[in-house]
């Protein structure tokens, strides 16, 4: 007959060899299903700022029938100014790139920290609205910045992304 404390080691390892099993068993799995692909967000459509101005400029109701809400890629855009806004509460910078009367204003503001007057920049952005043809003034929105070339020349180190 076994003694006391042998009755003990042996329940102890059938408790821990039993267990063991019910826990291998039960995260085993066998019926994944792989989720089907969904993209984030549509592709950008590539404008110019000419073009998007001079709809604007012709026929306001047809222009904004197409690009409202409408993302949009811009190509080799240079950054005429950097506008600076501060919310007085918070003393928070609020970055926004002027081009040829267009405002682009950042989806967050640390992306355009380091973009300066001269600079060139690729940009996606939501057209918000038009403000006027005697102003020819336009805000895009929820903006992301890519900086293509920079005052010190052409940015080639840069990973490829908005």
């Amino acid at each position: 007959m076994l003694k006391f404390r042998s009755k003990q080691i042996v329940v102890t390892i059938l408790v821990i060899a039993i267990s063991g099993l019910f826990v291998l068993t039960g995260c085993q799995n066998d019926g994944q299903t792989i989720p089907a692909y969904k993209p984030v967000a549509s592709p950008p459509v590539e404008a110019t700022i000419d073009q998007l101005l001079s709809d604007y400029i012709s026929d306001e109701v047809a222009a904004d029938a197409k690009y409202k809400d409408l993302r949009l890629l811009f190509t080799d855009v240079e950054v005429e100014e950097v506008k600076v806004n501060l919310i007085e509460d918070y003393d928070i910078p609020i970055i926004h790139i002027v081009s040829n009367g267009i405002e682009f204003r950042p989806k967050y503001n640390m992306d355009t920290s380091s973009i300066r007057e001269g600079f060139v920049v690729d940009i996606i952005g939501e057209v918000y609205g038009w403000f006027g043809v005697s102003d020819k003034y336009m805000i895009l929105n929820n903006c992301w910045f890519k900086i293509i070339e920079s005052d010190s020349g052409a940015v080639l180190d840069l990973e490829d992304l908005y």
